[in-house]
């Protein structure tokens, strides 16, 4: 069946939709070996979780992860990184059985992934710290510990 017999006998079946509708949603999919194959297209998320662990801290930890997931538009990707966050909540004990427990918040942000090149930035994040150096110096702590673990350089 060719794109427009699909969009003819679409047409014909849900009266409701007009003919750009149609076209559109046709232009995700394409016949290969008379097989229909839905192409996907990529997306960054971020997912943000609530680390609550027992303790007497006034302090809350928060985690926030950037995630690529594929889907066929922007709504599929935020309701499928949804769901993956929930699925990642757990409860368990840690290493001084204090009780931990990882709260999903939500999906904070949704990028299309275009075609990417070497260079272009994917995720920026400003911070305002009060104590500058120490920050320098756990920014360029984290650089040697890199080093160590998986460059040659090193």
């Amino acid at each position: 069946m060719t794109i427009s017999e699909t969009i003819n006998r679409k047409a014909t079946e849900n009266l409701s939709w007009d003919i750009d509708t149609l076209i559109e949603e046709n232009k995700k999919c394409f016949i290969n070996n008379n097989k229909k194959t839905t192409v996907m297209k990529r997306y960054l998320v971020k997912l943000m979780f609530n680390i609550n662990t027992d303790n007497s801290s006034n302090t809350s930890e928060f985690d926030e992860q950037i995630r690529v997931i594929e889907a066929l538009n922007i709504e599929d990707a935020f309701y499928k990184a949804r769901s993956f966050g929930k699925k990642e909540e757990e409860t368990f004990l840690d290493k001084d059985n204090k009780l931990v427990s990882w709260n999903f918040i939500d999906v904070a942000e949704v990028y299309p992934l275009e075609e990417m090149k070497d260079g272009d930035q994917v995720y920026s994040t400003t911070r305002k710290i009060k104590d500058k150096t120490s920050f320098i110096s756990y920014i360029r702590q984290k650089s040697m510990e890199i080093q160590a673990k998986n460059l040659t350089f090193a």
